[in-house]
């Protein structure tokens, strides 16, 4: 088993979220130029930065443990269009899982409710993640080495499911049909994040929307626009204040 953490996909996958950004950017300006937070946004795309790097820095710890996990398996899945279609969907539902898990665990959600303070959907939001969080994102899918999938190959579902997941948080795209009944798209996320209701407790999908529809936590999502983030944050567009705010409501809930 190739224990990699590289695929020539990778920066096709960069440059399709980096032109998707850019684009919906001019589209911001020329439509809501008055209306955007924009130093929001841009605390977004900082948060998202910061994390990258730390993401980085740990990325040798990873190769590690994949590496270690790989060697207690003497069982190796061929990768084809078939392990591959297979890897992916388990490591989807790994994603809906830990996600899911986030939002029920109290100290999950102090840390992951970084994500819901955001009060502009839009793709920058996708980047608004707790830094914490940043450290384990690539071992989520860590036990389909032990299932025998090709490291590289895991790594590769991972990428393609972040990368959906950063256009699902597109604020231009509505509704698309047949669409929304298979994948995470910006309608039926759009309701993860609203402020009021039962949105944020439904709707976990990764890239794919499947796993709420069989576990029953799924809502049709209209694409309207309407409040997102969560109640008892103050706007602010400092990243460390944003880090800390779901740390100290979990602290004083103690």
């Amino acid at each position: 088993m190739e224990t990699t953490f590289s695929h020539p996909l990778f920066p096709v996958l960069a440059a399709v979220v980096g032109v998707s950004v850019a684009l919906e950017s001019t589209w911001l300006v020329v439509t809501q130029w008055r209306t955007v937070r924009w130093l929001e946004l841009a605390c977004d795309l900082l948060i998202f930065l910061v994390g990258e790097l730390i993401r980085l820095a740990v990325r040798g710890a990873f190769l590690v443990v994949y590496m270690s996990l790989s060697n207690l398996v003497p069982w190796r899945v061929p990768t084809n269009a078939l392990t591959a279609v297979a890897c992916f969907l388990l490591a989807d539902l790994c994603l809906y899982a830990w996600h899911r898990a986030l939002h029920v665990i109290p100290f999950g959600w102090a840390l992951h409710s970084v994500h819901h303070t955001g009060q502009t959907f839009a793709l920058p939001l996708a980047g608004r993640l707790p830094w914490p969080l940043r450290l384990v994102d690539d071992l989520i899918t860590a036990p389909l080495v032990l299932l025998g999938f090709d490291t590289q190959l895991i790594y590769l579902c991972l990428a393609v499911s972040f990368s959906v997941q950063v256009l699902a948080h597109a604020a231009a795209i509505g509704p698309l049909g047949p669409l929304d009944l298979l994948l995470n798209t910006p309608a039926n996320h759009r309701v993860h994040h609203h402020l009021d209701g039962v949105g944020q407790q439904r709707n976990f999908g990764a890239a794919l929307i499947i796993w709420d529809r069989l576990f029953g936590t799924f809502v049709r999502g209209d694409g309207q626009p309407a409040p997102v983030g969560v109640r008892g944050f103050d706007g602010s567009t400092n990243p460390i204040a944003v880090q800390l705010h779901g740390l100290r409501q979990w602290w004083a809930a103690r």
